[in-house]
């Protein structure tokens, strides 16, 4: 694998779209056209959210299901009562609150990338206590991370220890701070509503819903009818960048390829506003080489999002009735306890996504209470015992998180 330098690359990159334009069906998308900016993103987020019928705001009622799905239970967030829909408020891009219930949801839209500003976050909380939005308490405000593709992650700069205090985000949770993006969160909510809601008076939202979902689709490749057209960019990056599949043999090898592109993007990003043009072409060569279905962290996140955010999975867990991610200090540790037995624990260790740790998954137990085959097993700090198994071995025999616990499960007996 070889990168081109900056300049190179852009017009290697014009090349190849002009090359592959004739795979392109002409068609038109009012948002494409018009260069939506983030601004002009938000503003379509809030009319869509503020739609309501006989007072039944349905659309904000499954966004805040979607974010429900992603706090922990004691941070759920209960439907608006006469919720208030503003934007650009003191620079706020998105400002859903209701002065009856007393709680707010930010919304920061970083979907172009914008770099977080100083204090950027913490000074929107204060502004939500403020009596002119409100007056919202502390602890009832809630501030979303909304990007593009989940990628980009809010910084200290932005998100400081003061507005973490504010939130309630631990080492443990994530408190009333929800990262959420468009490609995976927003486009499936979209596409659900268009699919089940009915539309017979409101012909005119029907049709924005229709032309943004097929923004988004664009934005990320995923328009059924330039299928062809993609895959013939994404085998033309391949021999930009001098990829051969054939040498790729491990998921190790994919993970090599995929971050060195990331790299190179990043440093597009830094240079140059061009990099936008190309982000679903990046996006498309990445997931060829290495899905995200194979990467340790969205392996764990679907695990404990299934069990922890469902309290009716959480019968599957036992002996075991906690469960928890050091989100902040360990992210790639999933640890599993007895409530009424602290001492009654394991960890389940995932490697990165680079693999730059380990190419294993790691399980930890206290060697106190274990009394298996010994030849298995490592002695680890702390009077703890290590087993180490082969990620790649794992994503091979598991499929959902079930099977993934009954194997972590069988691994403990031995």
């Amino acid at each position: 694998m070889i990168l081109p330098n900056e300049n190179d690359f852009y017009s290697e990159m014009e090349k190849i779209i002009s090359n592959n334009k004739q795979k392109k069906a002409y068609d038109i998308n009012l948002i494409d056209e018009l260069h939506a900016n983030e601004n002009a993103h938000t503003r379509i987020l809030m009319k869509l959210l503020e739609f309501s019928r006989y007072g039944n705001y349905s659309i904000l009622n499954k966004f805040i299901e979607l974010l429900n799905n992603k706090l922990d239970a004691v941070y759920r967030i209960n439907r608006f009562s006469n919720p208030e829909f503003w934007q650009q408020w003191e620079l706020i891009d998105g400002y859903i609150c209701s002065r009856t219930d007393k709680k707010a949801i930010i919304i920061e839209n970083k979907i172009q990338w914008a770099e977080d500003q100083q204090n950027q976050i913490e000074r929107y909380i204060n502004s939500a206590n403020n009596p002119k939005l409100g007056n919202i308490d502390l602890n009832s405000i809630y501030v979303i991370y909304l990007t593009d593709n989940g990628i980009k992650k809010a910084s200290d700069v932005s998100l400081t220890d003061k507005a973490k205090t504010f939130l309630s985000i631990t080492d443990e949770s994530s408190g009333r701070y929800i990262e959420i993006n468009y490609k995976e969160d927003l486009l499936p909510m979209f596409k659900d509503i268009l699919t089940n809601m009915d539309f017979s008076k409101e012909i005119y939202l029907k049709s924005a819903l229709i032309q943004y979902i097929d923004y988004l689709d664009g934005r990320f490749g995923l328009r059924e009818r330039e299928k062809e057209y993609f895959a013939s960019i994404n085998n033309d990056l391949l021999s930009l960048f001098q990829i051969d599949k054939s040498r790729i043999i491990n998921i190790k090898n994919e993970a090599e390829c995929y971050f060195s592109i990331m790299d190179f993007e990043n440093k597009l990003k830094k240079s140059s506003t061009r990099y936008n043009e190309f982000i679903s072409y990046f996006e498309n060569l990445r997931e060829s080489l290495y899905p995200e279905c194979k990467r340790p962290g969205p392996l764990k996140n679907n695990f404990y999002h299934y069990f922890a955010r469902n309290n009716d999975n959480m019968i599957y867990l036992k002996p075991f009735d906690s469960i928890s991610i050091n989100w902040n200090s360990y992210p790639n540790v999933i640890k599993f306890s007895k409530i009424d037995e602290p001492d009654n624990w394991f960890q389940v260790i995932f490697p990165k996504d680079n693999f730059s740790d380990s190419l294993d998954i790691r399980i930890i137990i206290p060697s106190n209470k274990f009394s298996g085959d010994m030849d298995k097993w490592e002695k680890h700090a702390n009077d703890k015992l290590m087993k180490k198994i082969p990620y790649e071995t794992v994503y091979e025999k598991v499929s959902n998180p079930k099977e993934f616990l009954d194997y972590i499960f069988e691994e403990l007996k031995h």
